[in-house]
């Protein structure tokens, strides 16, 4: 364990009480790991203690490093019951009034600028803590009356009945949940919920700046088993939010999660970048002090990046006024924003995501490329340059391979070590030391009262080496993303919910060619339809619809409208009579709907 991170005489004295009973404990720990849904929460502190792995949150936005008194384990981020994350959290930049801030919470660089609630309240209030919901709950039990302060401090819910005010009541008197009554967010085993804001003031920030009246409102899902693995994910959502109290607009925004991870002995890791994953990711130079032959590697991936509108790339700009006015602007693309099986999807007309923009590496207290000590070096490190400002040579960095590749002036240096060790191939790291990992995306612009929403997962793997660990973390996040894509609709929701739900064995596939001009292919899977006793055997069939529409929304064709037994589907879509563009298509059953983009091009 990292004991040089902490400063403090008495808490080594205090860390050294609680060593003393880790052994006993540890027996305790692993018999509670066959329960997937067990967590330890004190309303400031929520644990999530699942198969394989345990991790502790606060309500400040602080990941791993925490410290729960009941929780008998010292902090940090523990897989098959050994440390793999010290501290987890984030970075965030941009220009208010012409003047450039930072600002971030990860406890390793001793940046930690949040205060629990939203902007403006009192950080002491009662109602700043943690609210989880559990897939074991009981519908319209306490956790999902308790959801109702987390509603009044930003919280999102499912409006069953419509009329915008959560109210958790079992309309129909039958114990269950059901489709026009309302319930909490929730998706995965677990979700735990909290929300603060950046009003740590400049005395107490190792950056001397300003709150800016950034409000950050955290989802955190986990789901004990992807596609059948045993591994175990978390997937983040922030939910940014600009509150006007400081500037109308934060412009040139660049948002990064950052963690110090620890594959056991700290010393021996090392991190690449997999630009095809949109991830960053640790793993050890080989076989580990305490993991032994197979340590695990740690993938932070970005699922869901902020919506950019870009004139000429994602809208034409017909009033030139570099603004996308709905109406008046003709939107060549579409954000997309996926909020899991009860939110739905939603789609920002003449925007897009942003994927990764940089991967930046730093070590502990490295003179040249360690922590930053103000917000200038803070923006320099999340645009994917050094602290100094300037651009790395691949080549000349003295942590890299950089000295034995002949294409050095083909390598993005924005994207730190961005080769592949599993085959030895690229831009590889070759320092292996106490790291930490920052997994940027920008320039966006947050306007006041107009959130936008991140995503990222948090990703463990491990295979039978040190290098087949990042295979298998890899196939992890391909499976994270197909979820991701879908909506994760595959991810548990909770017990009972597939009757009202249906998601299960659903597949919208991606239309092939894509792009395409002018006839594509649509395929699609349904699943069996188990009716009700009182609906007799011989009813098998759903009804489905498959259409198309345009980036608007207005539909352009019904392919399909008709009741189909289980089974896999082509339908081929002739765009002759449209012209180029981005439109959509949608396959829905009942409450299940699945989206995909294709594109026209004539």
């Amino acid at each position: 364990m990292k004991l040089k991170k902490y400063s403090s005489i008495l808490f080594y004295s205090f860390l050294v009480l609680h060593l003393f009973f880790f052994a006993i404990f540890a027996k305790e720990t692993n018999s509670k790991k066959s329960n997937n849904l067990k967590t330890l929460e004190t309303g400031e502190t929520f644990i999530f203690d699942l198969d394989r792995t345990y991790m502790p949150i606060d309500n400040k936005g602080v990941i791993a490093d925490v410290y729960t008194s009941g929780s008998g384990l010292i902090p940090g981020g523990r897989f098959d019951d050994i440390v793999f994350l010290f501290s987890g959290g984030f970075y965030c930049t941009g220009v208010s009034n012409d003047s450039l801030w930072g600002t971030g919470n990860l406890s390793a660089s001793r940046v930690a600028d949040f205060h629990p609630g939203p902007v403006g309240a009192d950080s002491a209030d009662p109602k700043n803590v943690i609210y989880s919901i559990k897939g074991n709950d009981e519908p319209f039990g306490q956790s999902w009356q308790d959801w109702s302060d987390a509603v009044s401090l930003g919280a999102k819910f499912y409006d069953g009945d419509g009329d915008s005010i959560y109210n958790p009541v079992d309309l129909n008197s039958n114990g269950v949940w059901d489709v026009n009554e309302d319930r909490p967010d929730h998706f995965g085993d677990i979700t735990a919920w909290c929300v603060y804001n950046d009003a740590a003031p400049p005395e107490q920030r190792r950056f001397d700046v300003l709150p800016q009246g950034l409000e950050i409102r955290q989802s955190i899902f986990t789901s004990y088993a992807i596609s059948g693995q045993s591994d175990d994910l978390f997937i983040i959502r922030y939910e940014l939010e600009n509150k006007g109290t400081v500037a109308e607009v934060f412009d040139s925004v660049y948002f990064a999660a950052a963690a110090d991870p620890d594959l056991g002995d700290y010393i021996d890791d090392l991190v690449g970048c997999d630009t095809l994953l949109n991830s960053g990711y640790i793993y050890n130079s080989g076989p580990d002090l305490e993991y032994g032959n197979n340590p695990p590697s740690f993938f932070i991936k970005l699922l869901q990046g902020p919506p950019v509108f870009i004139p000429g790339e994602t809208y034409i700009d017909n009033n030139s006024d570099e603004e996308f006015t709905a109406g008046i602007d003709t939107p060549l693309d579409s954000a997309i924003v996926r909020r899991g099986n009860y939110l739905g999807v939603e789609f920002i007309p003449g925007a897009k995501n942003l994927d990764i923009t940089s991967f930046t590496n730093y070590m502990k207290s490295h003179p040249t490329h360690g922590d930053v000590a103000n917000h200038i070096e803070l923006n320099n490190y999340l645009r994917g340059r050094e602290k100094s400002g300037t651009w790395i040579d691949p080549c000349k960095f003295p942590f890299g391979n950089g000295d034995t590749l002949s294409n050095c002036e083909e390598i993005n240096p924005k994207f730190m070590y961005s080769g592949d060790p599993v085959t030895g191939t690229g831009w590889l790291q070759t320092f292996p030391t106490d790291q930490r990992l920052i997994l940027s995306t920008g320039p966006f612009r947050l306007k006041a009262g107009e959130p936008i929403e991140l995503m990222y997962a948090y990703i463990v793997g491990r295979g039978t080496d040190h290098l087949n660990s990042i295979t298998a973390a890899r196939n992890i996040a391909q499976d994270v993303q197909v979820l991701y894509n879908n909506n994760f609709e595959d991810m548990p929701t909770g017990v009972g919910d597939d009757e009202n739900l249906i998601a299960d064995e659903f597949r919208l596939y991606q239309n092939y060619p894509n792009p395409f001009n002018p006839t594509t292919t649509i395929k699609f899977t349904t699943s069996p339809f188990n009716p009700s006793p009182y609906q007799g055997e011989g009813n098998r069939e759903r009804l489905i619809t498959l259409k198309v529409y345009d980036i608007l929304g207005r539909e352009i064709k019904t392919l399909i409208n008709e009741q189909k037994p289980a089974g896999t589907y082509e339908v081929q879509f002739d765009a002759s009579q449209l012209s180029s563009g981005v439109y959509f298509y949608y396959l829905s059953a009942g409450d299940f709907v699945q989206t995909k983009k294709l594109i026209l091009i004539k």
